[in-house]
């Protein structure tokens, strides 16, 4: 099947017909829910508004149809691009997996220091499934712990230059506010370079001359390159 071609106006309306079109061809009566999702990319985050948007009102169309049933087998699945465009389609809950973009979004503990740990937790959801217990060992935990870049800021020697994008969806911002902080504690010299609007990396190109230059700026700074 070819992805469904989406318009700047009216969005629901193609990938409702879409969806109705494919669960008819497929024999689907009904569906457990409608997921609407998008890569998990600096991209692909940007489309996460409008999935939240349009899903209650994708679903609430098929409701109206009766396709919708809480026991249903079949969930339906919308993938959004960042061309445009939607691949509709439909999983059995019970092979399927149990999170949008395949991956727990645990809630953070307000208290908690950093994201890191918990991102792991969320892996090991993912990955280890009901054998994490079993296949993660007391000790394996301690040693993540004892990894941690926070944790390890006083083997830090040098000067530090920390760059990081306000919007990256893998490692929070505050994070690199963080170990700035706690190593310009520690008495070492800290230089940041923090993006409003850029992600995991920067790819716009003034972003990245300017991430260049500092970069430049940094070592001839520390290591006395301009002589």
């Amino acid at each position: 099947r070819a992805p469904v071609a989406l318009g700047t106006r009216d969005r629901v309306t193609p990938i409702f017909d879409a969806l109705v079109l494919h669960l008819r061809q497929s024999g689907i009566d009904r569906v457990r829910a409608v997921w609407i999702e998008h890569p998990d990319t600096n991209e692909g985050k940007s489309l996460s508004k409008t999935a939240r948007a349009i899903q209650p009102m994708i679903e609430a169309r098929m409701a109206a149809l009766g396709l919708i049933d809480s026991a249903a087998a079949e969930r339906a699945h919308v993938l959004l691009t960042i061309e445009g465009t939607a691949w509709v389609g439909s999983a059995n809950v019970l092979s399927a997996s149990h999170w949008p973009l395949g991956i727990p979004r645990l809630r953070f503990p307000a208290g908690a220091p950093s994201r890191s740990t918990l991102k792991l937790v969320e892996a090991f959801h993912t990955f280890l499934g009901d054998d994490e217990e079993s296949l993660l060992k007391p000790e394996m935990r301690a040693v993540f712990e004892r990894i941690a870049p926070l944790h390890n800021t006083d083997k830090i020697k040098s000067e530090l230059l920390v760059i990081h994008g306000r919007n990256d969806p893998r490692v929070p911002f505050f994070e690199a506010e963080q170990i700035a902080a706690k190593v310009r504690a520690g008495g070492r010299s800290v230089w940041t370079v923090f993006a409003d609007n850029e992600g995991h990396g920067f790819q716009k190109k003034e972003n990245a001359d300017f991430q260049r230059a500092i970069e430049v700026m940094f070592l001839k700074s520390h290591l006395a390159l301009d002589q």
